[in-house]
């Protein structure tokens, strides 16, 4: 009737922890369950196993399909790469406008060290906050419902 979820020992054999069921339930439930006409077979499973096996008796989940899974990594990985690509052609753009700057700090003195170490750190700042922002965001929607 119920999903139980058990944290092993380590080092502890879950064949031999599943083998003492039997016993354990006509202890406690024997007598109740045959009167009632139910049988019921405990067994363990890893828990990561409980979504992508489809064999799992009473799951009360339903299975998820690997090539699901896959096609969803795949996608996301795509998305990632065009975000990437736009990234890359806002920064070429970006720096392509302030070429007059950099013009001013060169003449100013600037080491051409120290103008690659202002863009990748913009580029890491704007990275950054890019990726804190939207699940400040969402935990702040979160919160507003």
């Amino acid at each position: 009737m119920f999903t139980v979820y058990l944290r092993l020992a380590p080092g502890t054999k879950p064949a031999a922890v599943e083998a003492k069921f039997p016993a354990f339930l006509d202890k406690y439930a024997g007598k109740t369950m045959k009167e009632m006409g139910f049988e019921k077979r405990q067994f363990l499973i890893p828990v990561r196993d409980i979504h992508l096996r489809s064999d799992v008796p009473g799951n009360v989940t339903a299975p998820v399909s690997k090539s699901y899974l896959y096609i969803l990594a795949s996608i996301a990985v795509f998305t990632l790469l065009i975000a990437c690509i736009n990234f890359m052609n806002l920064a070429t753009a970006r720096s392509a406008r302030r070429s007059a700057e950099v013009g001013v700090r060169k003449v100013l003195g600037a080491v051409k060290g120290l103008l690659i170490g202002q863009f990748l750190g913009e580029s890491v700042l704007m990275s950054s906050v890019a990726f804190f922002l939207p699940g400040a965001y969402g935990a702040a929607a979160a919160d507003v419902q």
